[in-house]
């Protein structure tokens, strides 16, 4: 797990960050081309859409990813809440599932992780991180995995805390998990 499927979601994550940087560079409505080289031959234009039809699928990739890693390190929503916050109480697992805590330190198994010591992690205004955290998890809720009358997001700009969320969470893995459990950080 921590060598092939968690450096896959942070690379994928990464990618999705610079999905985001040629949005604002060229603007999800630009007109682009698909050019694909085979075998070293001159370039062949396979397909014409809009920037937005080849950024999404990354961005919202990245957005479930950073769904399952925050879940992963014992991050989950208020379900309580009528907008989108960490819980402070921690969650049982369903059966199967892998969390942070089925892995040991030399001193015993990590524990899950709570939002004041996820933002303890990292430097920035924890408010603003637990918000970005939390927001994406819900946006992966509520409008990816399944439609929503999308109550707890409705009015919300969420493009901020979208990219917020995607640039601390692979940190916050790092510093959380790998580091924790004493092996060298993915390359992503």
């Amino acid at each position: 797990m921590q060598e092939i499927i968690i450096p896959k979601r942070l690379k994928e994550i990464n990618t999705a960050i610079k999905m985001m940087q040629i949005e604002k560079q060229y603007g999800r409505f630009s007109t682009t081309e698909l050019l694909i080289s085979l075998n070293n031959g001159p370039p062949e234009s396979a397909h014409h859409d809009t920037l937005m039809s080849f950024t999404d699928p990354f961005i919202e990739s990245a957005i479930l990813n950073c769904r399952c890693l925050l879940e992963f390190l014992g991050l989950w929503l208020d379900t309580k809440a009528p907008s989108p916050t960490l819980s402070k109480k921690p969650r049982s697992r369903h059966v199967g599932d892998i969390g942070i805590e089925d892995f040991l330190t030399t001193t015993g198994p990590l524990q899950k992780l709570t939002p004041n010591n996820a933002t303890a992690l990292l430097s920035g205004n924890p408010a603003e991180l637990e918000s970005a955290w939390a927001t994406v998890i819900a946006i992966a809720h509520h409008r990816l995995v399944h439609y929503t009358d999308d109550q707890l997001l409705t009015g919300t700009k969420t493009k901020s805390l979208q990219e917020l969320a995607l640039k601390t969470v692979p940190e916050l893995v790092c510093r959380a998990f790998y580091d924790q459990i004493g092996a060298p950080r993915p390359s992503f």
